[in-house]
């Protein structure tokens, strides 16, 4: 019998491998844990303000639209911003007064 030789064959070299198998596992749930800790996922806050495109969608109508909307006074965007912003009260308070 060479040395190479395991009485048990291939049985036997697979059961030699369970202790360093077990080993590696433990240590790649444990950089699993510390991924997830990194990661964790943050509940995500309910949006309040939409630009004209995210308006449109909410609002089920196209970007030309909103803007008319806006220029009519009939949808208030937020005052002091560069960007166009619409309040989500903006948007409920203008699907309470509309038939859609």
């Amino acid at each position: 019998m060479d040395g190479d030789q395991n009485p048990l064959g291939e049985l036997g070299r697979c059961i030699v491998l369970v202790p360093q198998l077990l080993a590696r596992m433990e240590t790649l749930e444990k950089s699993l844990a510390r991924i997830e800790e990194r990661v964790s996922v943050k509940p995500e806050r309910p949006k309040r303000y939409f630009n004209i495109k995210e308006a449109a969608r909410e609002l089920n109508m196209s970007v030309t639209s909103v803007r008319r909307l806006i220029d009519r006074h009939l949808l208030n965007k937020s005052a002091g911003t560069r960007k166009i912003q619409i309040p989500i009260e903006e948007i409920e308070s203008y699907r309470s007064r509309t038939v859609v």
